[in-house]
């Protein structure tokens, strides 16, 4: 009985160890992917329109967010801080919110810009209006990270909330590979 108890601990050890290898190895934490990311054209909080091809050239971070997430909440002053860091958008690196309002459990747009002017963010806040760009880009968690190169291509994914020193590490590690 001894024997089967300490056969099952160890495979439950090893298949625990595969599935950490294994997301290790996938497209999160902040892992290389290196495939074509999808465009799309979205209007922010003030009506202007974004589309991803108009920043071709530029190393841009899609940060996927929801105001009801609290890690998406709690990493809102980081993006920020990271925006004003990064010259807000004046340079090669653009940085733009998206959220998906009356998607889910989110509200409408209206409550989701407000939500967000009262945080004090102050860059770009994209609104998928039919989520379509949430499928698009396969989002199954909140807050999800994308950086995009300057060649268009989605080459960071990282799920879960980040720190202002997390996505410069990753901003810089796609800068100084272009």
């Amino acid at each position: 009985m001894k024997r089967n108890v300490i056969g099952i601990v160890i495979a439950l050890i090893l298949v625990v160890g595969v599935v950490f290898v294994a997301m290790g190895s996938s497209s999160e934490g902040g892992k290389d992917l290196t495939r074509a990311a999808s465009g799309f054209t979205l209007k922010d909080q003030t009506g202007k329109e974004h589309s991803l091809a108009d920043y071709k050239g530029k190393v841009v971070v899609l940060n996927f967010w929801a105001t009801w997430c609290p890690p998406c909440r709690r990493e809102l002053p980081d993006f920020e801080k990271t925006y004003q860091d990064f010259k807000e958008n004046s340079g090669d690196v653009v940085i733009m919110g998206i959220a998906a309002p009356g998607y889910g459990r989110e509200v409408s747009s209206e409550e989701v810009i407000k939500f967000f002017e009262e945080s004090g963010c102050t860059y770009p806040m994209l609104l998928d209006e039919d989520a379509a760009v949430f499928g698009e880009y396969a989002i199954s968690g909140l807050p999800t990270t994308i950086i995009v190169d300057k060649n268009g291509k989605e080459v960071v994914r990282n799920t879960g909330e980040m720190s202002a020193s997390e996505l410069t590490v990753m901003i810089n590690r796609v800068l100084d590979r272009d």
